[in-house]
């Protein structure tokens, strides 16, 4: 309850005070606003949260996309790297690059490394 004092006159000032009483009264129409204000603000929390949440999907959706393309070139990258160090393109590199086999191949010790000598 808010109570305020007002004087009566302005000669008395002091004198003779009034009291107001301001009550508030909650009925049907203010509880049903309450209600529909609450509901509307609830909602509005809803769909912030879907978006979001349907935001996030599309994200994580492009990232598996990502990752899946990534693994097939991956996996394309493997499987030329086994090509490049097969002998048969060893032998074709020879012969590109006019390589000589060695015939003979002796191997020194130099402490706790070896070394290969032609």
């Amino acid at each position: 309850m808010i109570s305020f004092t007002i004087p009566a006159s302005k000669k008395g000032l002091g004198r003779c005070k009034k009291k107001i009483k301001n009550k508030i009264f909650i009925g049907k129409v203010t509880l049903g606003f309450v209600t529909v204000c609450l509901v509307c603000l609830m909602g509005l929390f809803y769909l912030a949260q879907a978006n979001q949440t349907a935001a996030k999907g599309y994200q994580i959706r492009n990232c598996e996309e990502k990752i899946e393309e990534l693994r097939a070139i991956n996996q394309k990258l493997k499987v030329e790297a086994a090509e490049l160090q097969s002998v048969n393109h060893l032998q074709g590199a020879k012969e590109k690059f006019n390589l000589v086999e060695t015939s003979k191949v002796s191997y020194m010790r130099g402490g706790d490394r070896e070394f290969a000598k032609r």
